[in-house]
């Protein structure tokens, strides 16, 4: 293994460990975002709940004060909290995320859609109720009044006393229902409409007690023409407004039936949204602190990995340092047999390799200067070492010694005096000019 190669693998596990910390803070800001747009997406569900109750609550308000004001106006102000209802459920529907809740949201629609017909049915019964009191009840009133006025001057002229308690009983009767069905088409209170159905029984009793007393043709006619058709005109405006009443009755059981479930419902969803904004919360923060702590134990692992790495990288450059300081010194010293005992691969290899090729050169020369020196010692003078085994400076050294010894060689072939050099066997291996002359 190459020491480059250390170093590239150290780069790469640093690398992949910065890309590990940049993985989680991208996870992190990734949950974060998502608990965001969830917290924000509750936010509006709350929002949009807490408006779709407010506005159901005004539409109850509205019908509440229509009862009570009789103004057109507050049923429009109903309508309006309806019509707002449902756009606030729709917008809720297409704010969550949740199918169920969002199918929930659904079927809330379908419960407050019907309200619209309700509150039409509710003021189509209670203009019916004015208008059967203004054009049958009252009119009906007035009719008898006139009638009884005439029928009791008529008694007063004949001094009949029955015929006057008996006109006294009807019409005491005829005034207290006209007096309930008017508090009837005001309030629609059934206890208003059964006053007055008690009070018409009466009454025809009362006129069955009545004929008997009549005695004169003109009273006679008051009564058939006058007083019995006030008194079916009373008695069929009665059940018209029972019949509107209990249209009323049953379109306000309805609005009080659908809104109280729909105001269950969005309780309760409510409550849901709380738990799931809580629990978000929860999650949202475990998840931080559990990037917090991911994102530490690889900052932490970097740190060590990056350290221990370098310390490798450096230890084994310090220890071949070492083992080539050593062998550079060994060298100097002479030891031309001295080794590195370095095994790497790559360039410090190749310089480990290098520096080593450096004693066998040294060996070589050396080894070619004894060869030399046996020579000369043998008295083979003329040798020389072998120049072109060598380059550059050691070429150089080798030849300035073969430029020395033919120096010396030519001092000793001019010499005046022969000259007789003897090998190791004592015979003549080199005799000067002087000598072979």
């Amino acid at each position: 293994m190459t020491t480059k190669f250390k170093i590239i693998a150290g780069f790469t596990v640093m690398t992949l460990l910065v890309l590990l910390v940049a993985v989680s803070g991208y996870r992190n800001a990734i949950t974060f975002a998502d608990s965001f747009a969830t917290a924000n997406r509750i936010s509006l569900m709350n929002t949009d709940l807490s408006d779709i109750v407010a506005a159901l609550q005004e539409m109850r308000g509205a019908y509440y004060r229509y009862f009570t004001t009789d103004d057109p106006k507050d049923m429009d102000t109903a309508q309006a909290a309806v019509d707002k209802a449902q756009m606030l459920i729709e917008d809720a529907a297409n704010v969550t995320a949740e199918p169920a809740r969002r199918e929930k949201l659904k079927a809330l629609s379908k419960v407050v859609d019907p309200l619209t017909n309700c509150l039409k049915e509710l003021l189509d019964s209670r203009r019916n109720l004015s208008k059967v009191y203004e054009t049958e009840v009252r009119p009906a009133y007035h009719a008898a009044f006139e009638a009884f006025n005439k029928m009791s001057a008529q008694a007063h002229d004949e001094e009949d006393v029955h015929l006057l308690h008996a006109l006294g009983s009807a019409w005491e009767l005829i005034a207290n229902i006209t007096a309930s069905l008017g508090r009837f088409s005001e309030s629609c209170e059934l206890d208003d409409a059964q006053q007055s159905i008690e009070r018409v029984e009466k009454l025809s009793a009362s006129l069955n007690d009545l004929k008997v007393h009549v005695k004169t043709e003109e009273s006679a006619k008051l009564f058939d023409n006058v007083l019995m058709k006030s008194h079916a005109a009373l008695d069929s405006a009665l059940k018209d407004m029972m019949r509107d009443a209990k249209i009323a009755d049953a379109a306000w059981k309805t609005v009080q039936e659908r809104t109280g479930g729909a105001l269950k419902t969005l309780l309760a969803e409510n409550d849901a949204i709380n738990k799931e904004e809580r629990e978000n919360i929860k999650t949202g923060e475990a998840a931080n602190e559990a990037a917090k702590r991911l994102s530490l134990i690889l900052a932490v692992c970097g740190v060590l990995a990056g350290a221990v790495i370098a310390c490798l990288i450096v230890f084994n450059i310090i220890r071949i340092l070492t083992r080539v300081s050593a062998f550079a010194t060994a060298v100097s010293g002479g030891d031309v047999e001295a080794r590195c005992a370095v095994k790497e691969k790559g360039e410090i290899g190749a310089m480990v390799d290098a520096i080593e090729a450096i004693p066998g050169v040294l060996k070589q020369m050396r080894d070619g200067f004894l060869a030399l020196a046996g020579k000369i010692q043998r008295g083979d003078i003329a040798a020389r070492g072998r120049q072109e085994l060598y380059r550059n400076g050691f070429a150089e050294i080798v030849g300035a010694c073969n430029a020395s010894l033919a120096a010396l060689l030519s001092v000793i072939e001019e010499m005046p005096n022969p000259v007789v050099v003897l090998n190791t066997d004592h015979r003549a291996e080199y005799l000067n000019g002087q000598g072979r002359r």
